[in-house]
């Protein structure tokens, strides 16, 4: 389950009581009670000023920093944890367990600069609440006033700015949704095969799933969603138990037939550049979860804390990313699957029932994130598809059958949007292709690219009073590009290999 959908599910629950909350929002972060000017000293990003002080009005909403912590880690373990091995597969365990530290270590950093920024334009620009969108927008705002920029465009670029973050937003929930699909469907086809010995084949398995997403995505209330998330954590985490027992059995058996592959300092891979971009993709893939720190923050009890947090918690994470991610690949090296789960088997009558169980549970698991990440887009999505169809007109029309009308139209949208998300689970060749183009084309962006240019956006008006300014500059200006170059060469060659294998294919 992603943290992000699991935040904005327990935000939607709030909404009567602590105000409404869009994809990513930080539902209610105000501002101090004197608003600051625009031409005002600079004001340090960490300053304690800017923490909201209201929070006591929700203090029973309120988190500890260890509950906040296991939010956090939840935000961040997810699928992309099983699709870490081959990343390092295509990077080489050298070049892949680095990149991992270093990418975890960027991701981390933009997570913080995603929070500096929104507190100090909520301070600045007098706001009670930003989400990702508005604060992409308010620092272009801010920084083209300051610099007195094109007047007469400001508002245009200000909601244009928002809609690439929405965009990327909602193409980041449907990729994982189709991502979701394409794992269950495997998952589904391999325990058949290893049980009951039925073949069948992927397209078929993922069709099968389909009626019932359909009729799961009808919920609307995601109070009935909390015990599914519940039981899907508890899921991972015994899978997570057998997939290492498998990998330290490879290492510590003397069976040539379940060895482990690769074998340190012996048969090494190493990387090369047609691999490396889909390395970057996959790990982006992983490091989705800077969405998780803007709502996170805002119901902190304790908000000052939040970078300690960040810290340890994403700390944790790089730790278990890279622990997996090695293990994994050394375990099975070349034949490593788009899932570690999917490399799980044996003739053991045992072992088999255990791994289809992980295999199982896994799938359910992703299935409850897939209720999960399918609500943030229509959450987003139905309230201005609704105004712009005009069903309020028909209120007037038949005041009886409001309900009706509003609940078909819903069925309707869910229907259609769970239709083309399998269509492209069922259409694409494998997975692998499908998480390296979701993580190079919207993940990267939206925790590489777009973070370090907020920073940039809110700090350079500032710089003549900081001391700093300018190796923060390069800094911000190194990880953008990076990420930059990811997204374009990782985007390009997942859709070089789509490409080629239709054209093998037919």
């Amino acid at each position: 389950m992603d943290g992000y959908s699991q935040v904005q599910s327990e935000k939607t629950n709030q909404r009567n009581s602590e105000g409404s909350a869009l994809l990513g929002s930080r539902a209610t972060l105000a501002s101090t009670n004197k608003t600051t000017a625009l031409g005002s000293p600079p004001i340090d990003s960490w300053d304690d000023s800017l923490v909201p002080h209201h929070r006591s009005k929700r203090s029973e909403h309120s988190t500890s920093n260890s509950q906040t912590l296991a939010h956090l880690l939840k935000g961040n373990i997810g699928t992309g944890l099983l699709a870490l091995p081959l990343a390092v597969e295509r990077a080489g365990v050298l070049v892949g367990g680095l990149g991992l530290l270093v990418l975890g270590v960027v991701a981390s950093h933009c997570m913080i600069l995603l929070l500096q920024s929104s507190r100090t334009l909520c301070k600045l620009r007098g706001k009670e609440s930003l989400d990702y969108a508005q604060t992409t927008g308010e620092a272009v705002t801010y920084f083209l006033e300051e610099q007195n920029l094109l007047r007469n465009k400001r508002l245009f670029l200000k909601k244009a700015s928002g809609v690439l973050i929405n965009f990327f937003l909602i193409t980041t929930q449907f990729g994982f949704c189709c991502v979701y699909f394409v794992f269950i469907g495997i998952s589904f086809q391999q325990v058949l095969e290893d049980v009951y010995g039925v073949s069948l084949r992927k397209e078929v398995a993922i069709a099968i799933f389909v009626p019932l997403v359909i009729v799961a995505t009808w919920i609307r209330n995601l109070d009935e969603l909390a015990p599914l998330s519940t039981i899907a954590n508890i899921c991972i985490a015994f899978s997570l138990l057998v997939i290492v027992y498998d990998e330290m059995e490879r290492f510590l058996t003397d069976r040539e037939d379940i060895k482990a592959a690769v074998r340190v300092p012996g048969g090494v891979k190493l990387a090369t550049y047609q691999t490396l971009p889909l390395f970057f993709g996959g790990v982006a893939f992983a490091f989705e979860g800077i969405g998780v720190v803007l709502p996170l923050e805002n119901k902190m009890r304790r908000p000052e804390h939040a970078v300690s947090v960040v810290t340890v918690g994403m700390t944790m994470v790089v730790l278990l990313y890279m622990f997996f991610g090695v293990l994994g690949y050394l375990a099975f090296g070349a034949k490593i699957e788009a899932s570690i789960t999917f490399n799980l088997s044996s003739d053991n009558s045992v072992e088999k029932i255990f791994f289809s169980l992980a295999k199982l549970y896994y799938a359910y698991a992703i299935f409850a994130g897939y209720l999960l990440q399918f609500y943030v887009p229509m959450d987003f999505l139905e309230v201005p598809l609704y105004s712009r169809l005009r069903l309020h007109h028909l209120e007037y029309r038949f005041p009886h059958r409001r309900n009706w009308v509003f609940s078909t139209f819903q069925i309707l949208f869910r229907l259609t949007v769970v239709l083309i998300t399998a269509g492209i689970a069922v259409s694409l060749p494998d997975l692998e292709d499908l998480i390296s183009l979701v993580g190079a084309f919207s993940c990267s962006a939206l925790a590489f690219i777009i973070p370090p240019c907020l920073e940039m956006l809110t700090v350079f008006p500032q710089r003549k009073s900081r001391r700093w300014w300018l190796p923060l500059f390069v800094k911000d200006i190194a990880i953008t590009v990076t990420g930059i170059v990811g997204f374009l060469f990782g985007t390009y060659s997942t859709l070089v290999n789509i490409v080629e294998y239709f054209r093998k294919n037919g």
